[in-house]
């Protein structure tokens, strides 16, 4: 059975981050979520402000500027540079620098007035990342720096003393600490970095935050939702659904009295190098607000025309890239929802390998509608984890979260992660899977293997995209039929090609003379329409409709069966509509032995059909499976059983 949140039914996004149990060496748990809440269709996007950054509504005063001279500063390296919003250093606009110094111990800082006393906790420093004059990310980023505050400008206190910073290996160097009110906050540089043999402070971007850390709203459920607010971005708490846009309501009034309160110091200063936007910062990393606006423009969390778009990290090696794309390659090869690598699209997921404590791998599950990521750790990226992280992105969850996961698996913990889940936001199809790729290694299964379950019960957790996988994403996707006849899915999916096939007749000039473009072979060939070489497989003419045909599939081994696809002939050489010869009344039975059958299907007066039918039952332990008509549709004044394709999973 596939698990995946009922995405454009009427429900907001899933505020959850998925990953695995601490007790699966291939994934664990994560506390933070990227997933964003869906906006009230009442607001406005253009009227809805983020987190304020605080610098851009402050005196900027600096202890130098590079340039020509002190009085010929460079424009491309000026203070408001590193103010504009623009976090990234571009022809134009690098940041802020100082003036060169032959001397490593030369002192050189950035200073902040706010012009009145204000709450202020964290400060963002982003590297450059140009490699203009160098060719590491952070050239420029001080060595030894301290972050100190004061209420007159002349007497300091430190709130932030860092000795031997690393070169960042992260744009975003974020330093935290216990909420102040001050009116003057400097960053002085004790330290500098050499770039290209002389000493510089060098900054991208500079962000001053007061950040109330957590917000936390109640749903009429009970359930709360906490809004945590991070790095000037927010996430919502990763195990829960935000529900309807009704019930938001409460949440953003709340975040907006926030707003209102940290911003009305700010509404029309005139003071400090920026006084737009009353120092609101629209930069599209405040995405609490933005994803709103975009998800107005979104139908549902599925991917548009079944594509997921995505791009590296600049960090990921070459030799990731090359496993992952052949993870990803092989998914494309046997799923109905594509992963294509474009850079261009807004909405698209960026593979970013780092070290991940205690974890395998994380991402949020379905589409955001805003730039997302999904997380490997180094000595995790295989199979199993990307496509297990891919599964999530597309909208599925974890296979023992379904609601009646009791009956299949024991010794499953109760944490987000392994949560049972039996909302009605939540949709469920087909057997318990022991060897989905979503399902963790935990647990142990219920002895014996009971009905309604699939894959191998002594050891859960497939190690790659299995066929109840690929099914689930064409349930999610409304994709009809099952997957593509690879040769993959022949072995994995699609049990009747490797089964045996025998038939109670074929059509032909006679019982030894079959036409070979109708016999059973042809129903198993992995060509799901009729064409003049390999119709599918027609039972011989009969002069009643009350006539029994029957076509039989008999397995190497026993294997357990849940769903069989009919394919009509789509043709029309002996007739002018889809589905000619499709049985009338017929029954799908299921055998151990081959002598004793049990009926899972039943059908009488079956309407001529337009395109694939499929037959979901409870899955079973069955070695043979058989279609057996006991009504026929007229073809050309006989009656016949003609099928263009059976598929059996």
């Amino acid at each position: 059975m596939k698990v995946f949140s009922r995405l454009g039914l009427g429900l907001g996004l899933m505020g959850l981050m998925a990953c695995g149990a601490p007790s699966d060496p291939q994934e664990t748990d994560s506390r933070q979520s990227e997933a964003a809440v869906a906006l009230p269709t009442s607001r406005l996007c253009s009227s809805v402000p983020c987190l304020p950054n605080l610098a851009r509504a402050a005196t900027v005063t600096v202890s130098s500027t590079t340039g020509s001279s002190p009085t010929q500063p460079d424009t491309r390296w000026a203070i408001d540079k590193a103010l504009d919003g623009n976090r990234e250093s571009v022809d134009g606009a690098f940041g802020w620098s100082s003036m060169s110094s032959g001397a490593e111990s030369t002192s050189q800082w950035i200073r902040f007035d706010f012009g009145t006393q204000r709450s202020v906790n964290e400060v963002q420093l982003y590297a450059r990342n140009d490699a203009t004059f160098g060719t590491v990310l952070g050239d420029g980023f001080p060595r030894d720096f301290v972050i100190e505050v004061s209420a007159d400008g002349a007497t300091w206190t430190p709130v932030v003393t860092q000795v031997n910073q690393p070169t960042p290996t992260e744009q975003l160097q974020s330093f935290r600490f216990s909420t102040v009110q001050t009116r003057f906050l400097r960053i002085r540089a004790t330290r500098l970095d050499s770039v290209s043999g002389s000493y510089y402070f060098q900054l991208a971007e500079v962000e001053l935050y007061d950040n109330p850390g957590q917000l936390t709203y109640t749903f009429s459920d009970g359930e709360q939702a906490e809004i945590t607010l991070d790095n000037g971005d927010a996430s919502v708490s990763e195990d829960i659904l935000v529900g309807e846009a009704t019930e938001l309501d409460g949440l953003f009034v709340e975040y907006q009295a926030y707003i209102n309160q940290v911003g009305s110091a700010q509404v029309g200063s005139t003071d400090g190098v920026s006084a737009s936007s009353a120092g609101i910062n629209t930069h599209q990393r405040c995405k609490f607000w933005q994803v709103g606006c975009w998800k107005r423009k979104i139908i549902d969390s599925r991917w548009p025309n079944n594509t997921v778009y995505y791009e590296f990290h600049r960090e990921v090696s070459d030799a990731n890239r090359q496993a992952i794309r052949g993870f990803i390659t092989d998914w494309n090869s046997r799923a109905p929802v594509q992963w294509v690598e474009d850079t261009s699209r807004f909405s698209r997921v960026m593979f970013k390998v780092k070290n991940l404590s205690n974890a395998c791998g994380n991402s949020i599950v379905g589409r955001s509608g805003l730039p997302q990521k999904i997380r490997i750790d180094p000595d995790c990226v295989t199979q199993r984890t990307v496509q297990h992280e891919m599964g999530h992105a597309v909208g599925l969850i974890h296979e023992q979260q379904r609601c009646d996961r009791d009956t299949y698996v024991t010794g499953i913990g109760n944490d987000s992660n392994n949560r049972k889940e039996c909302a009605a936001k939540y949709t469920t199809f087909g057997p318990y899977d022991y060897s989905s790729v979503m399902h963790y290694r935990s647990g142990t299964a219920v002895s014996p293997q009971p009905l309604g379950s699939v894959g191998t019960s002594g050891s859960p957790g497939g190690l790659l995209l299995g066929c109840y996988d690929r099914l689930g994403i064409h349930k999610l996707y409304g994709v009809a039929g099952g997957p593509g006849p690879t040769t993959t899915d022949a072995a994995v999916c699609n049990l009747s090609r490797n089964a045996a096939v025998t038939v109670s007749s074929t059509t032909g000039y006679s019982a030894t003379q079959p036409d070979t473009r109708w016999t059973s072979n042809r129903a198993v060939d992995g060509l799901r329409d009729s064409n003049s070489t390999s119709y599918g497989w027609s039972s011989m003419g009969a002069s009643s409709a009350a006539t029994t045909q029957w076509i039989r599939f008999e397995f190497p081994f026993e294997r357990r069966v849940s769903r069989v696809d009919l394919y009509p002939r789509n043709d029309a050489t002996y007739g002018t509509v889809v589905g000619d010869g499709f049985p009338v009344n017929f029954s799908i039975e299921v055998s151990t032995d081959g002598a004793n059958w049990t009926s899972v299907v039943t059908r009488t007066n079956h309407p001529r059909p337009g395109g694939v039918q499929t037959y979901e039952f409870t899955a079973r332990p069955a070695r043979f499976v058989r279609v057996v008509a006991t009504n026929l549709r007229a073809v050309g004044g006989m009656y016949y059983v003609q099928l263009a394709e059976l598929e059996v999973f």
